[in-house]
Parts: structure tokens; C-alpha cells; sequence
């Protein structure tokens, strides 16, 4: 079967042969265990029933897509070249095929069948914080990474996981760290101060999540089903400026808010929105929910119907969750309906019952408050941009990486357009906050740069 897909990774092209094999994992997520007796089997150990289903053909497929991730393009076409010639015509079961890889490759291959072939289900990683500290031009990025787990009974280990910085030009870089346990730690260098960073964006490992990219160079409709974010519009985007939108389908449950211990958070999926927002960038979308079968996402929410049913959202891991603002519930039935969104922000998304405050840290980063600051880094002068929602004034700070103001002036918005540039050629190199403030004190826009 997935030879299959490597021919048309030849014949195609790369991105439509991850297409494939995003569409191949997406409907083994949903089906296979359905077809096969409604059981999650490893792939080791399939009943004598199931040989021929859909685990063994379909998941198989997905789980040596992954075991080219593990080995990379040049082993794993040499290491299973060996296997093919020294078993031709003969049978071959998981522990010999996995010390043959091991001997072919020379690489230790219990990880890989421990975590893919002899335990169902699947494993998922979420980017829990990065820290950016200079290195001569480039810079180091420490990445916290939590693994969460969808019908798998151990934590995987040893797995090479991808991840992918983007600058404000949408450039990329592309590193592999090596993740095991519940919480990892890594450090890689990127060539440029990055804007935006996401795991597995090449879909290079099937996990328990999905995820899709789209580029914005107009006001148009768009959409991109298979992360479940459907009728997507752009309202607003400056004129020949581009935006890239990001978004990730967790198949796991989102952390709770210890703060709201009453609030029942989904347990099966959430949504990360995230990506390159130019400032005045507005879109509007929905999440539907479903709840019509025992395997649809959101059936356990659900028990008691929709009514007390509503969107929780986190900009990031290190802030408390709160209701959505920007949002409206529509119902269809007892069992289907949408979450409306009027303004979609960057930050985690997931559906819950019970009550919550609105989150606070939605001022922060509202498209239309949003600010731009270059050039980034900077030696002498930093050009401030931002987008108001109407022509206040405003205070401009700069704090250092203590928190102590470098810096404060006072502007006044123009058309809505704050446009002023703020002098740090005698501040000492580091990192810095620019905050953009309301004259009451709270708090519209954030935006970290760097005085060289």
C-alpha cells in the first residue's frame, strides 16, 4: 500500500503525495478501527479476522511513513531494498523484520516498533514554550515539547520530530529534535530571529493530529476542511502585504484550567490557529461540532445537548483558558451546530461545558491593535506601525528583558495609523518589549525585538 503512495510521490510530486498520505492517515484515524471489529490493534498481532483490513493495508501504510521518517529517504530505501531481497518469497514477522532493519541500517530500531507496530493508537506533540537567545547572527531556540497520547498504552521514545521556524518573510528552517517521555527539551540554532514555529508542518510522522497551511495575498474565501476550520473569509489585509495562516487539529485533549475546575473540557480534540498575522489582518470562520455517534469528537460533550456548550480559547500553554468573545453559537440540532467566529485570533481553540469569564488576553493581540516594528533586529532607529480602532492616543514603551521601561513617548493615532519611529541606538544590545498602551493603562498591542 505504501508503495502505492511512492509512486505517486514519483510520478506527482512531493506536495501532492503528502496530500495523499494526509488524506490516508485522516481516514485510518476515523475508519479503522470501525472496520476491524471496532478495536484499535497494533499491527503486530492483527486477529486472524482482520489481516486483510484496514489496519493492516491502510494503517500499515501510514505507520512506514513514518518508519521513513525514522530512518530518512537514503536508509530506508537501502535498509528495506535489504529486507525485501534477503525475504523474497518467504514470511517474515515483526521482530525479525525489526532486527533486520536494525543490521541493514544501524540503527537501533526497538524504538520505532515499541512506539508504531506493537502498541495501537498513536502519539501527539504540542510545543508547550519556546526561548529565543542570541547566537552571533543566528539564534538558539529552546523547545518545550509535551507528548499526549490517542488509544496508545506507553509514552513513545526515541522519536525524530520535526520542527519548522518561519520569519516575517516566510522564510523557513527546518531541524529534527529527538523527543521521549511526557516532556522534552531541546535546543537548535535558526539562522534568523524566527516569527512563527510549528512541529511535523511536512507531515513527515502520522500522529494524533493534523495540520494544514494556507498563504493569504488577497480578501478572498478560503478554506481548509481538513483541520475542521470551514468557510473561512478574510474581512481585512493591507494592501500588497501577505499573511500565512496555520492551523493544527489536536486528537487529544486540550490541558485543563486548573482556575475553572467545574469547566469540562473536550477530551478528545482541539484546535491550534496560528501563522504570520500582518497588522489589520482580520478573518472570520466556524468550528463545527458533532455528536450524532459514539466516534464522533465531540459525542461525550455533548450528553446533555448543546445549550451549555461554548468555545474556550488560550493565546498560548502559559496562559489561562477563558470563553471566546468573538464568537456566536449556532445550533442545528441536538447533535450538530457551529461556533461562529467574527475574529480569528491566534492561539488555541477547544470546545467545553460550563461557564468561564472572557479571556483577558484577547486585547493583546487583536488584529486591528496589532503593531509592527522594524527593522528587527535593530542598530539606530525602530519604525513602530499599528492599525487602531479609532484615532487615540496612545503610550508607547520599551521594556528590557527585567522589565524595567527603556523607553516611553506618548503618540497620536492619524486615520487610525500610529506611524512613529522610536531611537535605541543607546540602549545596550538584548532582547525588548514594545508595548502599545491606552491612556487608561491597558495594555493593545506586543511586539519583541532586537537592539544589536
Amino acid at each position: 500500500e505504501y508503495s502505492a503512495h511512492l509512486f505517486y510521490e514519483y510520478a506527482f510530486g512531493r506536495e501532492l503525495f503528502i496530500d495523499e498520505m494526509k488524506s490516508k492517515h485522516m481516514a485510518v484515524f476515523q475508519n479503522a478501527h470501525r472496520d476491524d471489529g471496532n478495536i484499535y490493534h497494533p499491527l503486530s498481532g492483527i486477529p486472524q479476522a482482520y489481516t486483510y483490513g484496514t489496519h493492516t493495508y491502510d494503517k500499515g501504510a501510514t505507520a512506514m511513513h513514518n518508519l521513513r521518517a525514522y530512518l530518512g529517504d537514503e536508509l530506508f530505501s537501502s535498509a528495506m531494498t535489504s529486507v525485501l531481497e534477503t525475504y523474497r518469497f518467504s514470511a517474515i514477522d515483526a521482530q525479525q523484520m525489526q532486527e533486520h532493519l536494525t543490521a541493514a541500517s544501524g540503527i537501533d530500531m526497538s524504538h520505532f516498533f515499541q512506539n508504531w507496530i506493537y502498541q495501537p493508537g498513536w502519539a501527539s506533540y504540542e510545543i508547550d514554550s519556546v526561548i529565543y537567545e542570541p547566537n552571533g547572527s543566528a539564534w538558539d531556540a529552546t523547545i518545550h515539547v509535551q507528548q499526549k497520547l490517542n488509544q496508545a498504552t506507553s509514552l513513545h521514545t526515541n522519536t525524530p520530530l520535526e520542527i519548522t521556524f518561519f520569519d516575517e518573510n516566510f522564510n523557513t528552517y527546518q531541524d529534527q529534535i529527538m523527543v521521549s517521555g511526557e516532556f522534552s527539551e531541546a535546543t537548535v540554532t535558526v539562522p534568523f530571529l524566527p516569527k512563527y514555529r510549528t512541529l511535523n508542518d511536512r507531515h513527515a510522522l502520522n500522529l494524533a493530529r493534523i495540520q494544514d497551511r494556507v498563504f493569504i495575498k488577497e480578501i478572498d474565501d478560503i478554506s481548509i476542511q481538513r483541520v475542521g476550520l470551514n468557510n473561512a473569509e478574510v474581512l481585512e489585509l493591507p494592501a500588497s502585504d501577505s499573511a500565512m495562516l496555520n492551523v493544527v487539529h489536536h486528537f487529544i485533549a486540550p490541558d485543563p484550567e486548573p482556575s475553572l475546575p467545574d469547566l469540562e473540557f473536550s477530551q478528545t480534540h482541539y484546535w491550534s490557529v496560528g501563522g504570520i498575522f500582518p497588522g489589520g489582518f482580520k478573518m472570520k470562520s466556524r468550528f463545527f461540532f458533532l455528536a450524532s455517534s459514539q466516534d464522533d469528537f465531540d459525542y461525550d460533550l455533548l450528553q446533555n445537548g448543546p445549550d451549555d456548550l461554548i468555545l474556550v480559547w488560550r493565546p498560548n500553554a502559559s496562559t489561562p483558558w477563558g470563553e471566546y468573545p468573538y464568537y456566536s453559537k449556532q445550533t442545528i440540532n441536538s447533535t450538530f451546530g457551529r461556533m461562529n467566529i467574527s475574529d480569528l485570533l491566534p492561539g488555541d481553540y477547544a470546545f467545553a461545558v460550563g461557564e468561564a469569564p472572557f479571556a483577558t488576553a484577547v486585547a493583546d493581540i487583536r488584529h486591528d491593535l496589532i503593531v509592527d516594528a522594524y527593522p528587527n533586529p535593530s542598530v539606530d532607529l525602530l519604525n513602530v506601525h499599528a492599525v487602531l480602532p479609532n484615532n487615540m492616543s496612545v503610550d508607547i514603551a520599551v521594556y528590557d528583558a527585567l522589565g524595567q521601561a527603556a523607553l516611553t513617548t506618548t503618540e497620536q493615532a492619524v486615520d487610525r495609523q500610529l506611524v512613529t519611529s522610536l531611537d535605541v541606538s543607546q540602549l545596550p544590545p538584548g532582547i525588548y518589549s514594545l508595548e502599545i498602551k491606552e491612556r487608561d493603562g491597558a495594555t493593545r498591542a506586543v511586539e519583541q525585538f532586537v537592539k544589536k
